[in-house]
């Protein structure tokens, strides 16, 4: 019995031990707080509105605004995001679904947010464009 209580206790540590070094690969300019917006690729009028906020622990949290028809609609999202090869991953809390983005900095200080070429059979909204600004 003492064997296997050895046992669990040295995979929860190294589980966790395992995760915090996930967290240090995060890329650190993603962040803090950080406002965004998504552009009509025709006509260039923002169709969202955000701001996020990832913490160094690896979750984000988002407050949107979206309009539609002249109607405004509100929307919140939490979850887990990390970085990888130059990739940003954004995991939802609630509906389990994985984006996936390309990403890079600007000279300004921006970011530019593309969706990856790979969940575009799953997201509706393939090769919109993103841009996100550190909220200070």
């Amino acid at each position: 019995m003492r064997n296997i209580f050895c046992i669990l206790m040295y995979s929860i540590l190294l589980n966790s031990y395992g995760q915090s070094d996930n967290l240090k690969k995060n890329d650190k300019i993603l962040l803090g707080f950080w406002k965004g917006a998504e552009f009509d690729e025709v006509t260039l009028d923002i169709k969202k509105h955000w701001l996020i906020n990832r913490l160094e622990n690896g979750t984000y949290i988002i407050l949107g605004t979206s309009l539609d028809n002249c109607k405004v609609k509100f929307s919140n999202e939490k979850g887990t995001w990390w970085t990888d090869n130059g990739k940003l991953y954004q995991l939802n809390d609630n509906s389990k679904v994985l984006k996936i983005f390309n990403y890079r900095t600007t000279d300004l200080g921006s970011v530019e947010i593309f969706f990856s070429e790979n969940p575009c059979k799953h997201i509706k909204d393939c090769g919109k464009f993103f841009y996100e600004n550190k909220w200070e």
